[in-house]
Order: structure tokens, then sequence, then C-alpha cells
């Protein structure tokens, strides 16, 4: 009897054991996002044709989407890139000439941490400029 009460025992605490509360840190990269730049057509005959928004903020992970809304022929063209960026080929983007068509980015390592200038080579005369911020993801720290 006693032996049977001690492994009744000892089978409560390993079955409450995971019901415990653990204190321990982990270290978590939000998600990363979607960044959508529409390619539109404005009522501002100054710069009639824009990247909206012109400015934009992503981190490592995050992929840019430029998506055409204007009905009219754009594309994207890096200008000036971050020092130690590699985009290569990614730095001139296809030519979008349909409302709904995409050119989407993965901001990953090619993309070095900094400052980087866009055009639409059609319209950059008319001032179609863009610029991107990319900055490392911060790892959030939480408690459980």
């Amino acid at each position: 009897m006693l032996r049977t009460s001690r492994l009744i025992g000892i089978a409560s605490v390993i079955g409450l054991a995971p019901l415990a509360p653990v204190a321990a840190q982990t270290t978590a990269a939000p998600p990363a996002h979607v960044v959508v730049v529409q390619l539109v057509l404005r009522n501002d005959p100054s710069v009639p044709f824009a990247f909206e928004p012109s400015v934009v903020q992503v981190q490592r992970g995050d992929t840019i989407r430029f998506t055409e809304a204007a009905n009219a022929v754009h594309n994207v063209r890096f200008l000036k890139q971050a020092p130690g960026a590699k985009l290569g080929a990614a730095a001139v983007g296809p030519f979008l000439s349909k409302v709904g068509d995409t050119y989407s980015l993965v901001i990953d390592s090619r993309f070095a941490d900094g400052k980087y200038e866009y055009v639409c080579d059609p319209h950059q005369m008319l001032g179609m400029k863009g610029t991107m911020i990319v900055s490392e993801r911060q790892v959030v720290e939480s408690a459980r």
C-alpha cells in the first residue's frame, strides 16, 4: 500500500510539472511584413506620377511590393544604394504596364542598412522618385 501511494504521489508531481509557471526569456524577431508602394497618377501637374508613399522604412526580412495603380508604364530603378549593398539585377525592376502589376523585392542580405533612392525611368524627368531606408530587424525579448 505504501508503495502504491508513493507511485501515485510521484505521478501526481510529474503530471503537474507542465502546469508550473516557467520564468524564461526568449528572443524572437518580430514578424516580417509587406510594405506596399503604389505607382500612382496624381492631380498635380508639376509631379503627375509618384510613388506613394514616397519614403518607406523596411527591415531585413520584409518585402517591398511596388504596385501599378496608374495604368501607365512604370518601373523601379535604384539610383543610389547604401554602402555595401549588392543588389545586382534587383537594382532595375521590370516595366509594369497595367493596374495590378507588381514588382516585389525581399529585403535580404543584398541590402545593407542605409538609404536607397529609386526612380521610375519613364517618369524620372517628371519627378517620380522614392526613398527606402533599410534598418536591422530588432530582436524583441519577452518573458513567459
